[in-house]
């Protein structure tokens, strides 16, 4: 995405994969439970979302 404003399908669609959304969940989790210091290592990102494929992961990932 760039620094002009995105439609809500724009943005729906960069969530509708279940790697992404398990990502951002792990990351709301992690925020939630210490919101002074919600940082994740890589692995534990990619074991909260459950993904054994390194390149996938790394492609939703990014």
């Amino acid at each position: 995405m760039d620094d002009e404003e995105s439609s809500p399908t724009e943005l729906l669609s960069l969530v509708s994969n279940s790697t992404r959304l398990e990502i951002l969940w792990a990351l709301a989790s992690a925020y939630r439970d210490s919101p002074t210091d919600p940082w994740l290592d890589y692995s534990e990102v990619r074991d909260a979302a459950g993904t054994r494929d390194k390149g996938n992961f790394n492609y939703h990932l990014d």
